[in-house]
């Protein structure tokens, strides 16, 4: 494979101020006794079936410590596809997505020690285990080894299953390697067919930006201008995410806060929630697979005509929480909790201003199921 490859971001200018892309760190979640944890859980399984409550919420409070974080070297995902790539470089994904600058790199990559796991059709965000397995085995991992750090971090799922892609860098860092290649794998922002090679780099000092001839700071100057002058037609539509544990062919404003409809925090909440955001996607059918039921992720196009912005939030909520209260909240905790902070003010504001839908980046709320429609659904099964 030629030593090309390409990363996609909403908004490249930390990068830039940066120099470059910097190391990050993650935190992941493992067992490190894995023999006492399966052993807690299946005195825990017994307890249940012979009814002694009593034991079984002993044994549940000695079986969450077993469960450790450690801190891992974050990955730069890479594509080999600039199409696939294209995909991530959208300015709604950024948090200042009206100034960002959405930017495609090209880059190469040093020689280092690398695993390549076969994935031909799968999601990339869950890996067969069988094939992450191979993979590690070729690049010369020992058999035990593997299998035991596999299980510490697989515990919730067993190996019978997938495998997260945290989890493969977590596994990529514990064994000291620089590189992971995924081939074949589905993916991209918004879903589609495409298969690609997704490289996950461990150090980002092993990445070098081919420099464009053209003077970056002007295009994206001249592509804020355009973006922030035709900020009400480009706004009008997307293409979001909603996962529900029911199965259905239309969205119904009505059902939100049943036991068949939406997440609704109190009698004043409205509305149906989407995202853009892949690990919102991805906590939201961890959640529904805890009470063992399948999840459906509907890939939806949402349509609104005067969308409660993230500027509209940061005018109401400044004037009697203080200047800059908003953004800071925002910065701290991310759009969706924003939300679900200052729920009741912003939907007093928005209903109360005539708004038909609250967009927030990548979280969206519309509040009429006509402003829907579903365009796939996919099927998510419990393991």
């Amino acid at each position: 494979m030629d030593n090309i490859w390409y990363h996609g971001t909403p908004d490249v200018r930390e990068l830039q101020e940066e120099g470059g892309f910097t190391q990050r760190h993650i935190d992941i979640e493992y067992v490190d006794d894995i023999d006492g944890w399966r052993s807690t859980q299946d005195a825990m399984r017994v307890a249940r079936e012979s009814g002694n409550d009593e034991e079984y919420f002993k044994l549940l409070e000695k079986v969450g410590s077993f469960r450790k974080k450690a801190k891992i070297r974050k990955p730069v995902f890479l594509t080999d596809i600039y199409s696939v790539a294209k995909t991530y470089a959208d300015p709604q994904r950024a948090f200042d997505y009206q100034n960002s600058v959405e930017k495609v790199l090209k880059v190469t990559i040093k020689p280092g020690k690398g695993v390549t796991i076969n994935a031909p059709g799968s999601r990339f965000r869950f890996i067969d285990i069988d094939n992450v397995r191979r993979g590690f085995l070729e690049a010369g991992v020992d058999g035990d080894e593997l299998d035991l750090d596999i299980d510490k971090l697989n515990f919730a799922l067993g190996v019978d299953s997938g495998i997260r892609t945290n989890d493969i860098a977590a596994l990529a860092d514990w064994l000291g390697f620089d590189y992971v290649d995924v081939v074949g794998v589905l993916d991209s922002y918004h879903g589609g067919k495409t298969k690609s090679t997704v490289r996950m780099v461990m150090d980002p000092n092993n990445i070098d930006i081919v420099k464009d001839d053209v003077n970056e700071g002007l295009k994206g100057f001249v592509r804020r201008v355009i973006r922030e002058s035709f900020i009400e037609d480009i706004s009008n539509e997307a293409i979001a995410y909603h996962v529900s544990p029911n199965e259905f062919s239309e969205f119904d404003s009505s059902l939100v806060g049943s036991r068949q409809g939406a997440h609704r925090k109190s009698e004043k909440d409205r509305g149906i929630f989407f995202t853009k955001d892949q690990w919102s996607i991805d906590w939201m059918k961890d959640v529904i697979a805890r009470d063992n039921v399948p999840s459906y992720v509907y890939k939806c196009k949402l349509t609104y005509n005067k969308p409660y912005t993230l500027n509209d939030f940061y005018s109401m909520i400044n004037s009697f929480r203080g200047e800059g209260y908003g953004e800071n909240l925002v910065k701290r905790v991310g759009n969706w909790n924003a939300y679900d902070s200052e729920t009741e003010e912003i939907l007093k504001d928005a209903l109360g201003g005539g708004y038909d839908s609250i967009v927030f980046g990548d979280f969206i709320v519309v509040f009429d199921g006509s402003q829907v429609e579903i365009l796939d659904v996919d099927i998510s099964e419990v393991k």
